[in-house]
């Protein structure tokens, strides 16, 4: 939980809300799993509960500006469906009408206009692709920019 709402990518440490006749079953399966979250990603949580609150909020502001931003580019390229994703920062806009999959027009884009983006068949979304919107704003502006001339050519 702390690496999305916190940015503590990778720190490994989070908690469970459950109802009391769950515990001893969560008890069982965290004691086989885990072992103690290091101390320093116990303070930066302790830390992220009393005082982050403004970051978080400022955080989810940014990425709805970068996700409107890259879903009204998908949308205006043709051969693009898309959809407003409700969380995270990714994007799974249709490209079927495009004429590939998603592995072929991935490829494809990687060479022909120099952005990454994964298949939406290793997802389970055969005919789509996925975007992440995690880089600066005018980076992934940029990287929008190329995929519509790429895909008008």
């Amino acid at each position: 939980a702390a690496s999305k709402t916190w940015s503590m990518t990778g720190w490994r440490i989070g908690w469970v809300v459950a109802p009391a006749a769950m515990r001893p079953y969560v008890n069982k399966c965290h004691q086989n799993l885990t072992t103690c979250a290091n101390s320093f990603a116990q303070a930066g949580v302790v830390e992220a509960f009393a005082n982050a609150d403004n970051d978080v909020t400022a955080m989810v502001a940014e990425y709805k500006r970068r996700r409107d931003m890259v879903v009204k580019w998908l949308n205006d390229i043709k051969g693009f469906e898309a959809i407003t994703p409700a969380g995270a920062f990714y994007a799974f806009p249709r490209i079927s009408r495009l004429g590939m999959d998603g592995f072929k027009f991935c490829a494809w884009l990687l060479e022909e206009a120099g952005v990454s983006t994964v298949p939406g068949e290793v997802f389970g979304m055969p005919g789509h692709i996925r975007l992440a919107y995690c880089r600066s704003y005018d980076y992934i502006e940029e990287g929008m920019k190329r995929i519509k001339e790429a895909v008008e050519k």
